[in-house]
């Protein structure tokens, strides 16, 4: 998925308990919820060209199944997933102008069938993905100052 801001930590798990509410479809955080697990890190972190906002492309393992759960988890530590239309709709317009879509996809699943095999089907980043991708450009970040992040665009 590719998600809104630096992601600080470039491994790291979220959990929190999920409850679903079928009427909304819409999830959310709640101590009555179902154990959740994400465990994500961090691909590369990147702007759009010439541009300030970063972005962190990340790989996250659900522990756990929940419904909206990776984009619930990583909305819960502040990264919204790019071109979520229900939980970043405050930054859907601007997305949309260079992501098509929400940026969120299953490059690998692996579950056990019915025979208890287990199976694994893997599938390239679609085209349109890769597209916004394009639009980037890969940056190098100094996380070690909180309020003021250094910023390269070339590789150290």
């Amino acid at each position: 998925c590719l998600v809104h801001g630096a992601v600080k930590q470039d491994h790291g798990e979220v959990n929190f308990p999920i409850t679903w509410d079928e009427s909304t479809n819409q999830s959310y955080i709640s101590e009555h919820g179902q154990w959740a697990k994400s465990m994500y890190t961090v691909l590369g972190r990147y702007r759009l060209r010439r541009g300030k906002k970063i972005f962190s492309l990340c790989r996250v393992v659900i522990v756990t199944g929940r419904t909206h759960q990776i984009r619930l988890h990583m909305a819960s530590l502040g990264h919204p997933l790019v071109g979520d239309n229900k939980y970043n709709r405050k930054n859907l317009s601007t997305d949309l102008m260079w992501c098509p879509r929400l940026f969120l996809h299953a490059w690998r699943l692996r579950f056990m069938d019915v025979g208890r095999v287990v199976r694994e089907v893997k599938a390239p980043l679609t085209k349109d993905l890769t597209m916004s991708l394009r639009t980037l450009e890969e940056v190098y970040l100094d996380l070690t100052k909180d309020d003021n992040p250094s910023l390269r665009t070339t590789k150290p």
